[in-house]
């Protein structure tokens, strides 16, 4: 079955209303850097003249960086401020990830006291519930400390969204891929074939995963989709349950006993697909591949639902 997501529904505190996790506060992150409560998501012109001015940042492979700390969103956000600030695109995207899971995750747990109490409700699930109480734990710091510290004020503070219009602004391919998942019909197909086409494993992902997510829906084989997924994963996506993007269930907690801790998206694709759908899906894959190699976006329309 696709998109397991299994520890999603446990994330959630008995008597909590849905609302708490749809739009959390950014004063709950962060003490904001200036006018309290003020989300200000455009991007100020005068942080692109600067990265303009200093050069391309440092370029580290956040996209690493950002699945090795774990739940550890304030040691990623911290490390990679200045980078995204003098416009690494992924440093941006990756960054507005974080932030964003932990904003989540604060105003799920915002009338806890304490790590336990807070992570309470996973007792029949121990493993599950080390997962949540470390995430707890590491979000609670942005409470506390500002990542941003280093980087000039503005009014509103450092929030997800700040650094999510960043993203789409510096073209990084997942972010471009992100936001026309998020508005459908916004974005023309030439923008999506161009980010696809720029080779980016993880984008490729984000669109196929998704993609494959909305065709179970209609119970649908999900062929292309799971094309677009086997190019990625060839192509070297994170494939496995580290990425939260897809999402499996967390490997190795005793929880889905088909799940270990090499349970990547091809298996969970090998099993929602009959062989001769499968097979078909490979072909496809191998095409999309091959058609990838000329960073064409006009050669990857035929693969997109347009």
């Amino acid at each position: 079955m696709l998109a397991i997501s299994g520890w999603v529904w446990l994330r959630i505190p008995p008597d909590t209303a849905p609302a708490a996790i749809s739009k959390p506060s950014a004063a709950a992150v962060w003490p904001p850097l200036g006018s309290a409560g003020v989300r200000i998501t455009g991007v100020d012109r005068r942080d692109t003249a600067r990265a303009l001015a200093n050069g391309q940042a440092n370029k580290k492979d956040w996209v690493t960086q950002f699945h090795a700390v774990g739940s550890n969103y304030f040691e990623f956000v911290t490390a990679a401020a200045q980078s995204a600030y003098e416009g690494d695109g992924a440093a941006q995207y990756y960054i507005g990830r974080a932030l964003a899971r932990c904003e989540e995750t604060n105003a799920l747990y915002r009338d806890a006291d304490s790590a336990e109490q807070a992570v309470s409700h996973m007792a029949s699930f121990p493993a599950f519930l080390e997962l949540e109480r470390r995430e707890y734990l590491n979000c609670e710091k942005f409470r506390s400390d500002n990542p941003f510290k280093d980087l000039p004020r503005r009014g509103g503070g450092y929030p997800a969204d700040y650094w999510r219009s960043r993203a789409l602004e510096s073209r990084y391919p997942v972010a471009v891929i992100a936001a026309a998942l998020d508005s459908p019909g916004q974005y023309a197909p030439q923008m999506i074939a161009t980010a696809l086409a720029t080779g980016n494993a993880d984008a490729m992902l984000l669109y196929g995963w998704s993609q494959a997510t909305a065709a179970k829906a209609t119970e649908s084989p999900p062929i292309m989709a799971a094309a677009w997924v086997l190019a990625a994963c060839r192509s070297g996506a994170n494939c496995g349950p580290t990425n939260d993007v897809l999402p499996l269930a967390p490997c190795g907690v005793g929880i889905e006993l088909a799940c270990t801790e090499r349970y990547t998206a091809v298996d969970e694709l090998t099993a929602s697909l009959g062989s001769q759908d499968l097979d078909e899906a490979n072909l496809l894959a191998k095409d999309i591949e091959r058609s990838m190699r000329y960073r064409d976006p006009g050669r990857l329309m035929k693969y997109l639902p347009f």
